[in-house]
């Protein structure tokens, strides 16, 4: 029987407690790694890699100087042996990783926003979706950014795997005078380069002024490329609902 992992992460996102159950030989085996003692680390993601070790992914905030964040990856194997990398891109950049998918080689995607500094008061930091490939050392293979359309900015988004593409789905801010949020869907290719992004309501993004990819992104069933959006808000309406996403980026929306 294939090895099996639970995790549990506890404390203020910094004491992170990692249990391994082997069932087919009844092994157990629990590690507490700590990461960062003042409480300023947040996971964005996790997932267990091929050869049975747990990827984590995520974000350090708070640090002294507040336009600046740091994205972290943390590797952790079944003996308790650690690999963990920290990406700090200067005083001027906040940067930070969301979400992991593994490919069919064994290596590391993460997605997540990066972006430099506009203004003191502006806070549109992160202009840039952010795509990342490192292998099993955590060295990059590839580091890839794709700045958002028009004035907006801060890509908050999932993604799944269809076919020999990736999508993704979310919200980015813009400010008319109030905090605002619109939704956007993008295309990659396995090499992490956009194919297609599509922002339905750019022209016009009152039509969207509420929102969120709130239940995540998952494939189309019966083998259909595209993906599925669950959330709230979607198309001129408050209602929590799915959006059917085809391979062009063509979407149809059902309340639930």
């Amino acid at each position: 029987m294939a090895m099996r992992n639970i995790l549990l992460v506890l404390g203020n996102m910094f004491l992170l407690s990692v249990f391994f159950i082997k069932i087919s030989v009844a092994q157990f085996q629990a590690y507490e790694i700590t990461i960062d003692t003042e409480g300023r680390s947040i996971f964005g993601d996790s997932m267990e890699d091929i050869n049975g070790n747990i990827i984590f992914c995520g974000v350090e905030d708070n640090l002294p100087y507040y336009e600046i964040t740091q994205a972290f990856v943390l590797k952790v194997t079944f003996d308790g042996d650690t690999l963990f990398r920290v990406f700090n891109f200067g005083n001027d950049t906040m940067c930070r990783l969301g979400q992991i998918l593994i490919d069919d080689n064994g290596d590391y995607l993460f997605f997540g926003a990066i972006g430099k500094q506009d203004s003191v008061y502006s806070f549109k930091e992160m202009k840039n979706l952010w795509v990342l490939k490192l292998d099993g050392n955590l060295d990059v293979v590839w580091d890839k950014r794709f700045e958002v359309a028009g004035d907006y900015w801060n890509p908050g988004y999932r993604v799944c795997s269809s076919g020999q593409n990736i999508y993704a789905a979310g919200d980015v801010d813009w400010w008319d005078g109030y905090h605002r949020k619109n939704f956007f869907m993008a295309k990659f290719d396995l090499d992490g380069d956009t194919i297609k992004t599509n922002y339905p309501f750019i022209d016009d993004p009152m039509q969207f002024p509420l929102g969120g990819v709130e239940g995540g992104v998952m494939e189309r069933p019966n083998g259909q490329e595209g993906m599925m959006v669950i959330g709230g808000g979607f198309v001129v309406t408050d209602n929590f609902g799915i959006i059917e996403v085809d391979s062009n980026l063509d979407y149809t929306f059902t309340p639930l």
